[in-house]
Order: C-alpha cells, then sequence, then structure tokens
C-alpha cells in the first residue's frame, strides 16, 4: 500500500505491512515512514484548536544550506550506522530560538531509526510530548518489539532543507524539513526476516514544537511523500 495523499484512512505500505508482520510474530518496530504517515492521517502539524498559540509576525528562518545527517557520516554513503547513538544538539540547552527548535526536530528524527535498532527509548521520552500521536504510536511499537525480542536493522535518514518558524514567542514552533529514509527490515527474536523495505523514500516533513518548561518537546509530526 503506497501513503495515501488524501482524506481517507490510508497509513501507508509500511504500517500495512508491520500489522501483517505483527499479527504472526508480534514484533511492531515501526518505521520512520509508518509512524509519519500515521501521524498525518489522525492528526495535523499543530496542536489542538484549545491550545493552539495565536500566530505572531516572528520570520521563517532558513538553517541548514547543508544537509544534515542523522548523525556523523560515515566513510561508506553518509548515513549513522545500526546502533550509533546520534549526538545531543548542543542548542537544546540554550533558550528557545528557530535553530534550537529546528535542532530538537533533527536530532529526535534521528533518533527514531536508533530507537528501532536498539529498543533505546531514554532519549527520544524525554523530547515526546504526551499528545504526540506520532510519538506515541513510534514509542509503544518500539516497546513492543523489545517485549517480542524483535528489532529492525538499517532505515537511517538525512534530513535537508531545514526551515522554522517562531508561531507564540518563546513557546510555539514550526519546523520544515525534508527526510530520507534508507532501506530497512524487520527481525524476530530469532533473527528471521519478518518484513522487508527495500526503498529509499523521501518525505516533506512538518513538525510542530514546544519550548516549555525549560526544555523542548516534539507535539506532532506530518509528511507528505515526494513523488520519484
Amino acid at each position: 500500500m503506497s501513503i495515501h495523499d488524501g482524506g481517507g484512512p490510508g497509513v501507508g505500505e509500511r504500517h500495512g505491512q508491520r500489522r501483517a508482520a505483527a499479527s504472526r510474530s508480534r514484533v511492531a518496530g515501526a518505521r520512520i515512514a509508518a509512524a509519519l504517515a500515521l501521524a498525518a492521517a489522525l492528526t495535523s502539524c499543530t496542536a489542538n484548536a484549545d491550545d493552539s498559540p495565536s500566530p505572531t509576525t516572528a520570520p521563517t528562518v532558513s538553517a541548514s544550506a547543508t544537509p544534515v545527517a542523522s548523525a556523523t557520516p560515515t566513510s561508506d554513503g553518509g548515513f549513522l550506522a545500526d546502533g550509533v547513538k546520534p549526538e545531543r544538539p548542543a542548542a537544546l540547552d540554550e533558550g528557545p530560538s528557530i535553530d534550537g527548535a529546528i535542532a530538537a526536530s533533527t536530532y529526535y528524527l534521528a533518533l527514531v531509526p536508533y530507537a528501532q535498532n536498539t529498543g533505546d527509548l531514554a532519549d527520544a521520552l524525554l523530547l515526546s510530548h504526551a499528545d504526540c500521536v506520532f510519538c506515541s504510536g513510534f514509542i509503544g511499537a518500539v516497546e513492543e518489539a523489545n517485549t517480542s525480542g524483535g528489532h529492525s536493522e538499517g532505515g537511517a535518514i538525512t534530513i535537508s532543507d531545514t526551515s522554522g518558524t517562531e508561531i507564540d514567542l518563546g513557546r510555539w514552533f514550526s519546523v520544515h524539513l525534508r527526510l530520507t529514509q534508507q532501506p530497512s527490515r524487520d527481525l524476530s527474536a530469532d533473527g528471521s526476516v519478518i518484513a522487508d523495505f527495500p526503498e529509499t523514500k523521501t518525505y516533506e516533513t512538518d513538525l510542530a514544537v514546544i519550548f516549555e518548561s525549560g526544555g523542548w518537546s516534539i507535539r506532532e509530526v506530518s509528511l507528505e511523500q515526494v513523488p520519484e
């Protein structure tokens, strides 16, 4: 199933395949593309109407003339190897800014394949807002995979064309970026392949990011697949 690009319940090829695989093996390490597509189908990249901020006239800033990888590039293609933890950006410890919102967004997305490969959710949990649909879906899938002993291989990302807008001064930010994910596969506890995702896919991705109580959190994520 391809990612649905209009109104309706479509949630993407990977999500459909994962549900079938999970019913056979109880392994559910969700790939970024599936979780993003699920979030896009269920919610927009903004908060609920009752807590949405009023827009201000803050400028949009482009913050990446050079593509940002999911972590330090390697010599064999520029993607972070399985199980290597992304480096936490120093900007996350600074005050609220567009650069900080972009850093939080790119770091969070880089943590997704890392968590799927290793089962380590500690840093992703710290950045996940309680009301984020994408976050809860991704975290729940990894937790289920941890329980069953499964994990994923591959799925590294690169991020480019980042930009951000300050929606509510010092609190709410919108981030746009382009995300490309490499092929991946899901393995059961005994190492057998239960799902294979051989295509590289690219998405225009939007995130709602909040700075509150001295820290960043990801409020929501949505995407639109870039046609090949």
